[in-house]
């Protein structure tokens, strides 16, 4: 069973090209923070209000992971101007 689970897991991030972790809403702490429990064994601490709508404790999620390229282009600029303040004062 979590053999078959693994590949389907492996077929969808082929599928859609984007990696991602699947794991388990455990709880939520104080209405404040969800303790996620991901398939590897590690734990999550995610901002409960940044869950998906109708997420709850049971709930099983796939979390996946995107480039910004205009955030990176932005922080790049960012860092350059910084770092020519820097040496040219």
């Amino acid at each position: 069973m979590e053999s078959q689970r693994k590949s389907e897991n492996a077929r969808q991030r082929k599928a859609t090209g984007q990696p991602s972790i699947r794991g388990v809403i455990d709880r939520i702490e104080d209405g404040k923070v969800a303790v996620i429990l991901l398939d590897d064994g590690q734990r999550l601490l995610w901002p409960a209000s940044n869950l998906p709508a109708g997420a709850k404790e049971g709930a099983a999620i796939v979390l996946s992971l995107d480039i910004d390229v205009k955030d990176t282009e932005r922080r790049l600029d960012r860092t350059k101007e910084l770092l020519k303040d820097i040496f040219t004062e």
